[in-house]
This record gives structure tokens, C-alpha cells and sequence, in this order.
């Protein structure tokens, strides 16, 4: 079923380049990245592992339209069990592209494929977007999209769900080269319904989830060589928490948003050393309510979550909370026009240090990675 299923991606995908119109352009992008992460779990016992992660795109760009594949892999190497594939084939129209107003639709087809041991998330996912920009004054810009996707699981039914996203975003460009930007998502889940088999036939359906995010972001240019920004975001979910949460301490290959609510402040700072090479600090804090995910009392020495008389667990709080902050530090060396051709190469070396707080002990951990990535994109 599986090699069924790839075989009509592929076979989709070339029919897509087939009836492309003759003299389009074509572009080939490349991203590899390779490295090290020392707690691939992120909770008290670390596991570390080497990882390898290639990414291939090919695109065809015609006048209004781009046609695109892309095949983005992750491997550990010592615990493939978590290793992971996901493939995407769409079209983008640009449906016009005036001075003041720009918008455009697309369409995508999404196929995730996971190892045995987490073969209950492969999925399939079908996705149609509409984009917009517009310019109603010099220095100002509103930008706006509205998608929504249909997920199918293989073996999960309950998890299957439609879910559309909306946001808007207004920017105002000052004359000190100050940007700042505001923006406000809105996101809704309906699950479909799904039947279980006990003694009788019955139909049931998960609670639909909604949420706001709220993001306001300002930036600021230091000249022509340096550049930051900061941004806060703000996520209000009142929804039950993460349906894909599968056991009491289950690796989730999902960190679903609507897990959990809480803020993120994000900051940086890129300075661009010479025209090819550049570096950059960035740092974040965060705080993060997790939703219906009790705390339970964990016994460290035997590995085993305690329980009570009857053999339940012993609940020591409502809900996991979070707060911890992360530290990222990356330099890149840019390569333009190889060989008098419309090719770019990029070299990037990166270090993340991340420490994480919670009021359940199980999720008190430090996570170091630092990695080698490299980038080529062609077009012809």
C-alpha cells in the first residue's frame, strides 16, 4: 500500500511537469543538514544522536504558475525508530501582481511516512491556500492568508480532521528603518467522526478545537550591515489539549500547537560581515500550559510512574506547565552566481543551547545541537 501510494506521488508529480507550458524555467534546490543533538526526547534522561537531514525541491516556474515537488527526510542514525519522511507535490497561481495588490492560490498534496513503531502517524494531508499583499499607502503593507487542509491517518480515524487558518498581518515601514508589524491567527479544527467496534457499532467524534495567536514584531536596521528584530506571540487556546497524546510519557512525533498555550519572546540580532559572509545571535524565552496533561509522580531510581493502592496514578498537579529559554548562534558563508550561472551555494554553521523548567521533574532537561548545513539552489 505504501509503494502504491509513493508511486502516485511520483506519478503526480510528473504529469504536473508534463503539461507544463515549453520555454518555463526550472529550479533545483538542495538543503542538507547534518549534526548533533544531545537530548533528541527533550526530558530528564537524555538520549543523544547524530542526524542527518537532506532536502530536495524541483520546480517548474512558468509565467503565472510554479509546479513543485519536495522530498524532505530526517534520520537519526542510532535511533531510527524516530526517523521520518514527508513528500509534498503542488502548483501555485499568481493571481495577479499589480503595483499595490499582489495575490495568489495554491493547492499541495502532503504524505508523511514514519517508522513501524510510529506508523499510527502517517498520514496523507490535502491543502489549499489564498494569499494576499497589498499596499493601500507608501509605508504601509497589509498581508493576509486563509488555508485549509483535510488530514487523513492510516490507522488513527479518530485523528482525522479538517482545519482552516486565518491571519492578517499589518506592517508600517518608518523612515528611521524601523518596521513593525502586528499580526493575529485564528485556527479551527473539526474532527471527523469516527466508529468503534465494542459490542456494539457506534460513532463518536473528538471536540473541535479553536485558538487565537497573537504576534507583534519590531524590527530595526543598523545601517546596511546590521539588523534585529524582536517579537512577541501570545497564544490563547481554550481548547483540551493535544489529541495525539497517545500515552502518559508517549515520544510524540506531533508537537501540536494545540497542545498547550503560553507566550514566546523572540530576539535577535544578524550582522552581515562582508557581502558573502554573515553571522547571527538569537535568543528566546517561553512559557507553555499544557492542556488536559496531568503531572503525575514519577519514581526516578526505578524509571516507573508511582501508583496509589488501586493501582492508579498519583496526580500531583492539573497541568504540565513550562518555562525555559534558548540560545542560538550561526555564521554563514554565501557563494552567488557559481560559474556566471543563476546558482547559489551556502555554507551555515549553527549552535543551539536550550534549558527547560517544568513543575513535572520529567521535563527539567538541558538540550545542546550544533550542526553543519548546506544549501545549493540552481535555476535554468
Amino acid at each position: 500500500m505504501i509503494r502504491n501510494r509513493r508511486i502516485f506521488l511520483w506519478a503526480g508529480l510528473m504529469a504536473l511537469f508534463l503539461v507544463s507550458r515549453a520555454g518555463a524555467q526550472w529550479q533545483l534546490s538542495l538543503d542538507t543538514y547534518t549534526g548533533q543533538n544531545n537530548n533528541l526526547l527533550r526530558y530528564y534522561n537524555p538520549v543523544a544522536d547524530a542526524i542527518f537531514s537532506p532536502q530536495l525541491e524541483i520546480a517548474c516556474l512558468g509565467a503565472q504558475t510554479r509546479f513543485y515537488y519536495n522530498y524532505d527526510q530526517i534520520r537519526m542514525i542510532e535511533n531510527n525508530q524516530y526517523n521520518y519522511s514527508v513528500q509534498q507535490a503542488g502548483i501555485d497561481f499568481m493571481a495577479g501582481n499589480e503595483m499595490k495588490l499582489g495575490h495568489y492560490l495554491g493547492v499541495n498534496l502532503n504524505r508523511r511516512l514514519n517508522q513501524p513503531d510510529y506508523d499510527y502517524f502517517d498520514y496523507w494531508k490535502a491543502e489549499g491556500a489564498y494569499n494576499f499583499k497589498y499596499f493601500p499607502a507608501d509605508r504601509v503593507m497589509l498581508t493576509g492568508e486563509i488555508a485549509t487542509f483535510y488530514k487523513n491517518f492510516d490507522e488513527e480515524p479518530a485523528w482525522n480532521h479538517l482545519e482552516t487558518n486565518l491571519n492578517i498581518s499589518g506592517s508600517i515601514f518608518l523612515p528611521t528603518r524601523t518596521t513593525l508589524r502586528m499580526s493575529l491567527f485564528g485556527l479551527l479544527r473539526d474532527f471527523s467522526a469516527y466508529t468503534t467496534q465494542d459490542s456494539v457499532s457506534t460513532t463518536a467524534e473528538l471536540s473541535t478545537l479553536w485558538q487565537l495567536v497573537g504576534v507583534i514584531r519590531l524590527a530595526q536596521s543598523f545601517g546596511d550591515r546590521v539588523g534585529g528584530y524582536s517579537d512577541f506571540l501570545y497564544r490563547y487556546n481554550p481548547s483540551e489539549g493535544n489529541p495525539y497524546q497517545v500515552e502518559i510519557a508517549a515520544f510524540s512525533p506531533i508537537d501540536d500547537y494545540f497542545g498547550y498555550k503560553g507566550y514566546r519572546w523572540t530576539n535577535a540580532l544578524k550582522w552581515k560581515v562582508s557581502p558573502q559572509i554573515w553571522t547571527k545571535i538569537s535568543g528566546a524565552f517561553y512559557e507553555n500550559i499544557y492542556l488536559d496533561r496531568p503531572v503525575y509522580e514519577f519514581d526516578f531510581e526505578s524509571g516507573t510512574w508511582t501508583t496509589d493502592a488501586n493501582d492508579n496514578y498519583i496526580m500531583l498537579a492539573e497541568n504540565r506547565r513550562d518555562r525555559g529559554y534558548n540560545i542560538g548562534l550561526s555564521a554563514g558563508l554565501a557563494f552567488r552566481k557559481i560559474f556566471n550561472r543563476a546558482a547559489n551555494l551556502e555554507i551555515i554553521g549553527s549552535f543551539d543551547y536550550s534549558h527547560n523548567d517544568s513543575n513535572d521533574d520529567y521535563f527539567v532537561y538541558n538540550d545542546r545541537s550544533f550542526g553543519l548545513q548546506i544549501r545549493y539552489d540552481l535555476q535554468w
